[in-house]
């Protein structure tokens, strides 16, 4: 899965900017996280027609970066991240982001954004398994 990452402006409206050239294009958001840092936001998005979207933002003047996203499935229960997280430390594999996606029947899906995408993939083999 693909995550499109837009360094924007902090400013009042710039995320309602954005969606709206989304929604203009029948482009559904799936995941959205906003953050700002000073005078810079960050807008993380995953879509439904991701390819579509990144050419969109792109044309939009906006600085569109992509990133591959590993959706995992871990159990709903406390420490379930942490496994995740200790068995990245322990390979030495940085965590960029990481987000609930969603929450149902004792599992969490979770999408993780990694330093080392293919070798967090391998590591995390039998989590991703359970999210196909």
């Amino acid at each position: 899965m693909k995550q499109i990452q837009i360094i924007v402006p902090n400013r009042t409206g710039v995320l309602d900017e954005v969606l709206e050239v989304l929604a203009h294009a029948h482009i559904n958001v799936e995941s959205v996280d906003v953050e700002s840092m000073g005078s810079n936001g960050v807008i993380a998005l995953m879509v439904d027609h991701y390819e579509d979207a990144f050419k969109l933002l792109s044309h939009a003047g906006y600085s569109a970066v992509s990133e591959d996203v590993l959706v995992l499935t871990v159990p709903d229960k406390p420490g379930a991240l942490g496994k995740i997280s200790h068995q990245l430390h322990e390979a030495n594999i940085g965590i960029r982001s990481l987000r609930i996606l969603s929450r149902s029947e004792g599992h969490t899906t979770v999408g993780l954004v990694c330093e080392d995408h293919d070798a967090a993939s391998k590591l995390l083999h039998d989590a991703l398994a359970v999210a196909r």
